[in-house]
């Protein structure tokens, strides 16, 4: 709305001096038609400093044109300047969420390795204190066997636990 009102006065300013410049041209010819051409010829000889006045002003109307565009233009490169300062900031804040993103990934994946393992271990450890091993017959004799089996998974298990955790403990400690 306001480059609306800006249009509007713009276009009211332009229309009044082109209708005073008409009104002047019109008056002096309607002034001027009854005289002779040597009257006429030697009035408008009088003329010629404000034809030099009109084209000084032209030409000052020129230059400060031309020193609007420079300040638009370098209002335009600030504004480009500080556009850029901003995109750049974005994608360093982008590249940083991505690592972070990258690094909860990593850190997730470790998580549920961690939890299957600790599964896998009580499932094992609830194997081994189900077998009966207590007797004489050829049953107890082979749970001795399927508990030591089972102790060796257990036993690698944990390592591979221990090796997480140590893992998870010099990354953060890195």
């Amino acid at each position: 709305m306001a480059s609306e009102k800006s249009i509007s006065r713009d276009t009211i300013i332009v229309l009044s001096a082109s209708v005073f410049v008409l009104a002047l041209w019109v008056l002096s010819w309607w002034l001027l038609n009854s005289e002779s051409p040597e009257v006429r010829g030697t009035f408008g000889d009088m003329f010629g400093a404000v034809n030099a006045l009109f084209s000084g002003f032209a030409f000052i109307g020129v230059i400060y044109a031309i020193l609007l565009q420079r300040t638009e233009l370098s209002l335009q490169r600030h504004e480009l300047s500080l556009t850029r300062d901003e995109l750049r900031k974005s994608a360093e804040a982008q590249e940083n969420s991505e690592k972070a993103l990258a690094k909860q990934a990593l850190a997730m994946e470790k998580t549920a390795l961690i939890n299957s393992l600790t599964a896998s271990l009580e499932s094992l450890q609830r194997r081994i204190d189900n077998l009966p091993l207590s007797g004489a017959s050829e049953q107890v004799r082979g749970n001795a066997e399927k508990v030591r089996r089972l102790e060796f998974k257990v036993a690698k298990i944990t390592k591979r636990l221990d090796q997480l955790m140590d893992e998870s403990l010099s990354e953060d400690a890195g």
